[in-house]
């Protein structure tokens, strides 16, 4: 956080393999997206680098990377060949969600689907709420999650 061109070239640096080949960043999105980290000084996202290796790393695994998604939970998924990662459905049942009721693999996009392909994350996300279960969405409705 002490050096702005410092944090812009981190980002840039971040944001161009995770995008598609027929994507480009312009310059004022970039700078946009770096002014989300100085303007309230919070550099928590690129804390990860620091944060997730040696004796932390077995931390991370154990809170985050060991908790399945419970079954009472629809989850959804959709996958961008350029993300970060993508694993296999397979895998992703054995070790992430019980209850996978949406899954679209998708031929182009990477990272940021919602600045890469909005269109087709927007119909991604329909789609999947309109497979949550009904019983559901009368939790979410209870808890005030969701509006009718």
């Amino acid at each position: 956080m002490d050096s702005p061109l410092g944090m812009l070239a981190w980002l840039r640096d971040k944001m161009e393999p995770l995008v598609d080949t027929d994507f480009t960043w312009d310059d004022e999105t970039v700078i946009t997206w770096a002014m989300l980290y100085f303007i309230p000084n919070n550099s928590a996202a690129p804390q990860i680098y620091t944060n997730v290796k040696g004796s932390k790393l077995a931390d991370f695994e154990k809170y985050l990377l060991s908790r399945k998604v419970p079954s009472n939970v629809d989850f959804g998924v959709s996958i961008f060949p350029k993300d970060v990662i993508n694993a296999p459905r397979f895998w992703a049942e054995a070790c992430v969600a019980d209850n996978i009721v949406f899954w679209k693999e998708h031929d182009k996009g990477g990272h940021f689907p919602s600045v890469e392909r909005p269109e087709v994350l927007v119909e991604d996300v329909r789609a999947f709420t309109g497979m949550v279960g009904r019983e559901r969405l009368g939790d979410l409705r209870r808890a005030g999650k969701v509006k009718v």
